[in-house]
C-alpha cells in the first residue's frame, strides 16, 4: 500500500512538471502544494492503516511505547486529515477497528449507517444556511460523504473469504489500474483543454 501510494505521488508530480499544473492560475505563481496532488486514496489508506497498526499494536505495549505510540497516532491524524478524503474517513477507520470482529458486524453497520447520516444531516443544514445559486441535487453533488451509506450493502454481504483466484494480477490489478486511469484522463483534459 505504501509503494502503491508512492507511485501514485510519483506520478502526481511528473504530471504536475509536465502541465505547468502547479502553478496558480489566479496568482500565476508555483502552488508546490500542488505536488502533494489529488487523487492518490492509496495514501490516504496508508495511513489510515498505519493508525490501525498503532491502535492494535498500544494493546500490548508498555507505558513508554503508548507515549510513543500516542504520539506516533496524533501525527498520523494530521496527516491523515490532510490527505484525500482523511477527515471523514477516518471515522470509518475508527468504526472499522472497533468492530473488527465477526460477531461485531451489525454494530459496525449501525455505526456507518449513524455516521453517513450525520453527514448527511450537515449537509442539508449547510445548504439550507448558505445562500447559494445551486440545486439541492448540484449541491449534494459536491457535499457528497454521506454517500459512504452504499459500503453497507458490500459489508452486510461480506463472507470473510478472499476474492479473485489469489493470482498477482488480481492481487495487483487496482494498484495498477486506478493511478494509471487518472494519468489517462489528465493526459487527455491536458490535449483536450
Amino acid at each position: 500500500m505504501g509503494l502503491a501510494a508512492f507511485v501514485t505521488a510519483i506520478g502526481n508530480v511528473v504530471y504536475q512538471l509536465l502541465t505547468g499544473a502547479y502553478i496558480n492560475p489566479l496568482t500565476h505563481q508555483p502552488d508546490y502544494f500542488l505536488f502533494l496532488g489529488p487523487h492518490n486514496i492509496f495514501l490516504t489508506l496508508f495511513l489510515l492503516f498505519c493508525m490501525m497498526w498503532v491502535l492494535a499494536t498500544m494493546k500490548q505495549s508498555s507505558v513508554g511505547q503508548k507515549i510513543m505510540l500516542i504520539l506516533t497516532f496524533l501525527i498520523l491524524l494530521v496527516l491523515t486529515a490532510a490527505s484525500e478524503g482523511g477527515i471523514y474517513l477516518i471515522p470509518m477507520m475508527l468504526l472499522m477497528f472497533v468492530f473488527k470482529e465477526e460477531g461485531q458486524r451489525n454494530k459496525l453497520l449501525i455505526g456507518i449507517f449513524v455516521y453517513t447520516m450525520i453527514l448527511l444531516a450537515l449537509a442539508i443544514s449547510s445548504y439550507m444556511q448558505t445562500p447559494v445559486n445551486q440545486s439541492f441535487y448540484d449541491y449534494l453533488t459536491f457535499d457528497n460523504e454521506f454517500m459512504m451509506v452504499t459500503v453497507i450493502p458490500l459489508i452486510a454481504l461480506y463472507n470473510g473469504q478472499l476474492g479473485g483466484t489469489n493470482s498477482k494480477w488480481n492481487k495487483y490489478f487496482f494498484y495498477l489500474f486506478y493511478p494509471i486511469h487518472l494519468w489517462i484522463i489528465y493526459v487527455i483534459f491536458y490535449f483536450v483543454r
